[in-house]
Order: C-alpha cells, then structure tokens, then sequence
C-alpha cells in the first residue's frame, strides 16, 4: 500500500515537462513509475538505494530522446533485460550493487556510453562484445566473480582511462590491455594475479596498478600502490 500511495504521488511529474534532472533515492519503489514517461526532457534519472527487482518497463522510457545518465545503483535488480538497447543516448549507465549474473548482448549495442558502472554483482564473466564500446572510459567491475578477462577489452575499448577489476578471481590479464593507450588507472586489488602482462609497459599514461606493486624490467616500468 505505502509503495503504491507513493507511485499515486509521483503522478504530479507528469505537470514537469521540462525536468530535467530527477533524483528518487530511498523511495521504496518496486517498479519504475509510469510517470518518468512525461519527462521528455530528462536527462539524467536517479533511482538509487530502492527495491527495483525488475526492468522490463525500460522499454518505455525510449521516449525520453535526451536521457544521458541512468542511475540504479543498490536496488535488487536480477536481470539487465534487451530492451535496455532502446536507451540509445545513454552515457552512463551505474548498475553497481544489484544481483546481475549476466550481461545481455544489448547493453553493448549502447555506443554512446562512457561510464559502466558494475562493482558489486554478480558476474562471473564479461562478453566479448565489450569491445564494441569504443567510446568507454570509465569501467567499474569490482566485487564480482570474474575468472577472466576478454581480449577485446584492450582491443576495442581505445577510450578507456580507468579500469577497476579489485575483489575478483582473475588468474591473469589478457595482453591486449597494454593496447589501451589512455589508460591512467588500473585497480587490481584482490585477485589471485601473480604477474601483470609486460604489455602494461606500452600504457604511457597508467600511473600505477593499485594493489601490485611489481617491476616490469623488460620495459624499465614500475607499477606502484
């Protein structure tokens, strides 16, 4: 009853045509409410810290042509449904700390997109098709289950700048990642690595590796904490 008492309120958006940004943290809200549909204006959407489970009414928010960030961060999310990719616009998209197993293909035909953000799910694998996000620079994918990587991270994501993969089970990082020419952070803590790839080396901007300290002799680099 509160839940539905507090989607009856959020009807008076419909009279603000021109919001353009909207925050609704610790709602309570079960579902996305009807009501977003009249905000063609909106730009950035904020749904953190609520009990969403399901997002099938994605779909509907394809109307919103100038919506740029989506923000659902610690909701109850289980599945990331395809008709994500009707969101076309959107630059970031945070879905960290929800209970996402899996990536569907459609979140990767979003090529607009330059903050994915992911930490705390999940994931025990990242697709290939990541490497269709060429103008990414910003990845988030700690605190997830993830035993590898994919090569075309390195080789198709050529904006990427920080990369945080702390508090998995990588075993080894793919070489490709030495391709990210951009790259300035790199957040390795909690895995099970025992040596970065000397392909690193080729990262002239990369600061540091956060939690491997290690000395790359080969190219004369070292990595820091």
């Amino acid at each position: 009853e509160g839940n539905g008492a507090r989607l009856l309120a959020l009807t008076g958006l419909r009279r603000l045509e021109g919001l353009m940004e909207l925050e609704l943290r610790d709602c309570q809200l079960e579902r996305l409410p009807s009501a977003l549909l009249a905000l063609p204006g909106l730009r950035c959407l904020d749904l953190a810290h609520n009990g969403l489970r399901t997002l099938e009414e994605l779909l509907g928010l394809q109307n919103l042509h100038r919506l740029t960030g989506l923000c659902l961060a610690h909701n109850r999310v289980l599945a990331l449904p395809a008709t994500v990719a009707a969101l076309r616009g959107l630059e970031l998209l945070d879905l960290a700390h929800n209970h996402l197993r899996r990536l569907p293909p459609a979140l990767f035909t979003l090529r607009r997109l330059r903050r994915l953000l992911l930490a705390g799910n999940l994931l025990d694998e990242l697709p290939a098709e990541v490497g269709a996000l060429a103008l990414l620079a910003e990845l988030d994918l700690s605190g997830n289950r993830l035993e590898s990587l994919p090569g075309e991270l390195g080789a198709g994501c050529a904006e990427l700048r920080e990369l945080d993969v702390a508090h998995n089970s990588l075993g080894c990082l793919p070489p490709s990642l030495g391709a990210l020419k951009r790259l300035l952070r790199l957040d390795v803590r909690g895995n099970n690595l025992e040596e970065l790839p000397v392909e690193l080396g080729c990262c002239a901007r990369l600061r540091g590796s956060h939690g491997f300290p290690v000395k790359l002799a080969s190219l004369e680099r070292k990595f820091l904490i």
